[in-house]
This record gives structure tokens, C-alpha cells and sequence, in this order.
């Protein structure tokens, strides 16, 4: 695999994620955001049934982990501004 290029090493990582990590983001965000009692898992889940995604297609458990990941990496770059 290529070195990654130096203007690449200057975009965080948050912005490199495909599109299905921004879209399950911002979908948890959302709703527990309007939906102030739902937890990350029903969220993960109702994204699923909405773009009919299979637990084999898509663990829950790895867009857990995957919208963790993004939180921390948001939050660290909030902190560099």
C-alpha cells in the first residue's frame, strides 16, 4: 500500500470515514438527540431497519464502536480549536 500523501495526513480522521460511518453519526445523534431516552444500540438499530441493513451486513456492535470512535475524534478536535 502507498504512503499516505502529506496534504491526506493533514485532514483529520473523522473526515476520511466513508459515507455509511457519517450517515450512522449523525442518525444516533439525531435521535437521541429528539429522542432524549433512546440509547446508541436503538438507534444503531433503528438505522438499520431504515436502510435494511442485516446484523451480518452490519454488527451492532461495530457501529457502536464505530460512533464511539467518531465522538472521540469530534471531541478532540473541537479541543484543537
Amino acid at each position: 500500500m502507498p504512503p499516505e500523501s502529506k496534504i491526506k495526513k493533514l485532514i483529520p480522521t473523522l473526515y476520511k470515514r466513508d459515507a455509511l460511518s457519517h450517515l450512522l453519526f449523525g442518525h444516533i445523534n439525531a435521535v437521541r438527540y429528539n429522542l432524549s431516552g433512546s440509547t446508541i444500540e436503538q438507534a444503531v438499530e433503528q438505522f438499520k431497519r431504515y436502510y435494511n441493513l442485516s446484523e451480518d451486513e452490519y454488527p451492532t456492535q461495530t457501529a457502536v464502536r464505530t460512533y464511539h470512535t467518531m465522538t472521540k475524534e469530534l471531541h478532540e478536535l473541537q479541543r484543537k480549536k
